[in-house]
């Protein structure tokens, strides 16, 4: 059975399948031999013993007919009618004769060549006396004709009579003999057929059981597997498997899959359960921070009503830096005016200052020539 399951599957079906085709090979040839058998033994009955049968019943008739003709001509007195009967009579030996020729040319047996020979001696002998009669008719010895009609003639007729119905009669039997033979041989065959027929429906059934188990049992197995998969179901497991062929292979690759899913899952759950942790922190935090937000909007709306008052108090600011800043204008202004004066008056002292040090080097130059005069 593990050998089978090991198989891969070209050759579970290989095996199957080629197995069938044997047993029916087997069939066929065994009705081949066996129809091929009774051809053959028909032919030859055909060919030998119904040709025997049939060529002697015909030589009887045909010696009936030709006695029946010498018995009328003897009683005919009409040469020309006469005349006529001999031709018929001279026409039907041919045939006789013919047949004779047939006869021979057959595979006959020993017993069958003799008495074959016997009638040939004895039509031979039928033949000359008939031509004898014949001749005593012509001459007018009708009594003559008939006393030897009904004696020597009568014997020769009845020794041909009988070798022909015996030589019949033995191929009849042989006839007999070879289609209980063929009917043998059929029944043979038939129950060979049968038995083939059966072992190759047992095998069959069996054949379909493997597969079954083998190929289509794994095959629904991962199918309902795949099913529950579908069906968010991730528990299932599948079981591991020591076979070669590819059910095995696509068993254990099932499992490595359903394996990792597990894993992937189980990874997905703590890492889950790690953010429901961190969550909580969060929302611990969170919470602090919303008691810390009503704190800081209590602070927010005291200061915005300081901001208010600030605003107030830089409102009455900005007229007053406004008045502040007319007046500086106009000190600007004012300023303006007397940076000029200041700078007029500073050309002035400039020139001044030039004119004094020009008076100053004229009294340098005074005192050198003084003290000059004084020396």
């Amino acid at each position: 059975m593990k050998w089978f399951a090991n198989l891969s599957t070209p050759g579970k079906l290989l095996l199957a399948f080629g197995s069938m085709l044997l047993i029916l090979g087997a069939v066929i040839v065994v009705s081949y031999q066996s129809i091929s058998n009774i051809t053959g033994s028909f032919k030859s009955v055909h060919d030998q013993q119904f040709t025997i049968a049939i060529k002697l019943h015909e030589l009887r008739a045909q010696q009936n007919y030709i006695r029946g003709q010498v018995l009328e001509m003897i009683l005919t007195l009409d040469k020309v009618n006469q005349q006529k009967i001999e031709k018929t009579i001279d026409e039907r030996s041919s045939l006789v004769e013919g047949i004779i020729t047939n006869l021979s040319k057959l595979n006959l047996d020993s017993k069958s060549l003799s008495q074959l020979n016997e009638l040939k001696s004895h039509l031979t002998a039928y033949r000359q006396i008939r031509d004898q009669q014949i001749a005593l008719i012509y001459e007018g010895k009708r009594e003559e004709a008939e006393q030897i009609a009904l004696q020597t003639q009568d014997d020769n007729f009845e020794k041909i009579r009988s070798i022909s119905a015996e030589m019949g009669a033995r191929a009849e039997d042989e006839v007999d003999v070879v289609i209980a033979q063929n009917q043998l041989d059929a029944a043979k065959a038939i129950q060979l057929c049968l038995i083939l027929g059966g072992v190759a429906f047992v095998f069959g059934l069996g054949m379909m059981f493997l597969l079954h188990l083998t190929m289509a049992s794994p095959l629904l197995e991962i199918s309902a597997i795949a099913a529950r998969i579908a069906d968010c179901d991730l528990t299932t497991t599948v079981a591991a498997t020591d076979r070669a062929d590819e059910m095995g292979a696509m068993t254990q690759s099932f499992k490595r899959m359903t394996d990792t899913l597990s894993n992937q899952i189980r990874e997905i759950t703590d890492g889950v359960n790690v953010l429901a942790s961190s969550s909580n922190e969060i929302l611990v935090s969170t919470s602090q921070l919303a008691s810390g937000a009503v704190e800081s909007a209590t602070g927010i709306s005291e200061t915005m009503t300081t901001v208010e008052e600030v605003r107030q108090a830089a409102r009455l600011s900005s007229e007053k830096a406004k008045s502040v800043a007319d007046s500086a204008q106009r000190v600007v202004q004012v300023s303006q005016t007397g940076k000029k004066a200041v700078e007029d008056i500073v050309a002035t002292m400039l020139h001044i200052r030039d004119q004094m040090e020009a008076i100053a080097q004229t009294i340098l130059q005074l005192s050198e020539q003084s003290q000059a005069i004084g020396g």
